[in-house]
């Protein structure tokens, strides 16, 4: 999941405030496979309000994640919310 999270922001996102170093450290998905917790760094978002606007970005294109997802990730047609969270 972590993998296809990391494809989707570097491959399909074309939002530039994200801009192109952003990691995916971790992602927690609920057991029903309805809720996941997407835990990214970002080497531009350097100060406190650098970090809240690219995780405002990224919660606001959350519905862009999950028509994107492989076929062959479990959750693919499940996912219905995702939460973009740091843990700087």
């Amino acid at each position: 999941m972590r993998d296809e999270v990391s494809r989707i922001l570097q491959r399909d996102m074309r939002d530039p405030r994200v801009g192109s170093f952003v990691s995916v450290n971790d992602v927690k998905v609920s057991k029903d496979l309805s809720y996941a917790e997407i835990y990214v760094s970002s080497l531009h978002a350097e100060d406190a309000q650098a970090q809240a606007e690219l995780i405002g970005v990224l919660n606001r294109a959350a519905g862009f994640f999950v028509p994107n997802w492989q076929s062959g990730t479990p959750c693919a047609r499940r996912l219905s919310r995702v939460f973009i969270t740091t843990n700087w």
